[in-house]
């Protein structure tokens, strides 16, 4: 009995060591995020982010750390204006959250950062792209390509920011939606110099949609179209009839005198216009 007694004895101090160490971790776990949270009522945030982290380095796979996790990474965007640390908060959610939805949005906020914030086009389409395999809807397939071309634009790739368009065209779209597009289509045929292309997605557009066309300036994308052909004459005709609506008129007043001088330059010009 007494063999038996201690046998037993040592197996009950056996599991206590061996779930000494799981004990002591959450024990930290707990404490860290106790710290976080009081730094974070205090406005210390660079604090709170610190041991939020601590949370998710010691026990990665709890409830506590997503939780954490959840909280860091508004706090890291939000507050910090930290977007690298915003990020890593967002990829332990992806990684870890049983929730598809909560995924597919710390999905979306990663490409969000990549694109607007940290302007790091190239990693914006691998995540933009990650988020288009996921289910989308519509609407957010357009958002997520658009993002993908302009991605595209900004690396100087036009050939695939072009291909990305002419798919996104494709969609059923709205009236928005095919104005962003469709200038977006015409600013890649400027760039890359394809002029008598531009100029006619430009004049489609003011056809089509006037009033729009006027808010976002388009009458300044056909000038520097026509200034681009060398036809000074039909650019200062345009800046001309914005000229009055523009936000800035002075800045159309100096762009036309400019060009009235390189036309006076032109072979066979009479001299300068006064």
């Amino acid at each position: 009995m007494a063999k038996r007694l201690m046998r037993a004895f040592k197996l009950v101090v056996s599991v206590l060591f061996l779930l000494l160490p799981l004990s002591c971790t959450l024990s930290i776990e707990n404490k860290e995020h106790r710290k976080a949270q009081r730094s974070l009522n205090n406005s210390d945030y660079e604090a709170a982010l610190f041991h939020f982290s601590r949370v998710l380095r010691k026990s990665p796979e709890s409830d506590l750390a997503l939780d954490s996790a959840r909280t860091a990474a508004r706090v890291a965007a939000l507050h910090q204006m930290d977007f690298l640390r915003a990020v890593e908060f967002y990829r332990h959610i992806v990684i870890y959250s049983q929730n598809a939805d909560e995924r597919r949005q710390a999905q979306r906020q990663i490409a969000s950062i990549e694109f607007e914030n940290l302007n790091n086009y190239e990693q914006a389409i691998i995540e933009y792209n990650r988020l288009l395999k996921l289910p989308h809807s519509e609407a957010e397939a357009y958002d997520y390509r658009l993002a993908v071309a302009r991605s595209y634009f900004r690396l100087n790739n036009f050939i695939q920011a072009l291909v990305e368009v002419e798919e996104i065209l494709g969609y059923e779209l709205n009236d928005d939606q095919v104005f962003e597009a469709t200038l977006l289509k015409g600013n890649l045929k400027l760039t890359t110099k394809q002029l008598d292309a531009a100029i006619g997605i430009f004049s489609d557009l003011q056809e089509q949609f006037p009033e729009r066309a006027r808010r976002e300036n388009l009458g300044l994308n056909v000038a520097v179209t026509y200034e681009e052909m060398e036809d000074f004459a039909m650019a200062i005709s345009v800046l001309e009839t914005i000229k009055n609506d523009y936000p800035t008129p002075e800045f159309i007043e100096l762009k036309i005198k400019r060009l009235q001088e390189r036309q006076a330059n032109l072979p066979g010009a009479r001299g300068p216009v006064r």
